[in-house]
């Protein structure tokens, strides 16, 4: 028997739409890749030509700025993911989250921002959409970073900005926004933060 393992893979930043199908587990893009400037009235025009044209289901990646990812020691004594994260995510945490464990006793969670969450249902309702997942835009990075036990990488993607992903037994661990070229006492502040937390790096280009 032969599976469909198409899907349209749907990202949303501050700045742009973009949509095109893609192929699972491989993660390949397939061209053309359509783009809009972010709005909402966009993201249903984006919607809409998915339903139209494009694989049903649908992958969603959200920018880092719509998102928080959080990585933390599991709490075997209570074993409450949930209560440990309230403690470092600034927003209550209803829909639109999801945690993971990695190969260490470390937990992550991962949360999209509710004001943008409430649009992104409300738009998906509406457009009668299949959501297989959504996921934070260094999260899915971290998905394609080599993973190498108990070994922290240090990962560069530039697309209109630089997001910098620190993994680490395939969690994210930190990250980091610069909208423009960052200067280099900058960018040795982030890493010098990663350093204090005793781990050692490995760089990369994603």
């Amino acid at each position: 028997m032969i599976f469909n393992h198409y899907r349209t893979i749907l990202f949303i930043n501050k700045e742009k739409i973009r949509w095109a199908k893609g192929q699972a587990p491989g993660g390949k893009v397939f061209d053309p890749v359509q783009e809009l400037p972010w709005s909402e009235k966009n993201l249903r025009s984006a919607l809409e030509d998915i339903a139209a044209r494009f694989p049903k289901k649908i992958r969603i990646v959200v920018g880092e700025e719509f998102s928080y990812v959080v990585s933390f020691p599991k709490d075997k004594k209570s074993g409450s993911v949930i209560s440990e994260a309230r403690a470092l995510i600034p927003e209550s945490l209803q829909d639109g989250w999801d945690s993971c464990e990695g190969q260490s006793d470390n937990v992550q969670v991962m949360a999209v921002r509710q004001e943008f969450f409430l649009a992104l249902k409300k738009a998906l309702w509406e457009a009668k959409s299949r959501v297989e997942a959504i996921e934070a835009e260094s999260v899915s990075l971290s998905r394609v970073i080599p993973e190498s036990k108990n070994e922290t990488t240090f990962a560069a993607r530039y697309d209109e900005k630089i997001l910098l992903t620190v993994t680490r037994n395939g969690l994210v661990i930190a990250t980091k926004i610069f909208f423009q070229l960052p200067e280099k006492e900058k960018i040795q502040e982030f890493v010098d933060y990663i350093s204090n937390q005793k781990y050692s790096l490995k760089f990369g280009l994603y």
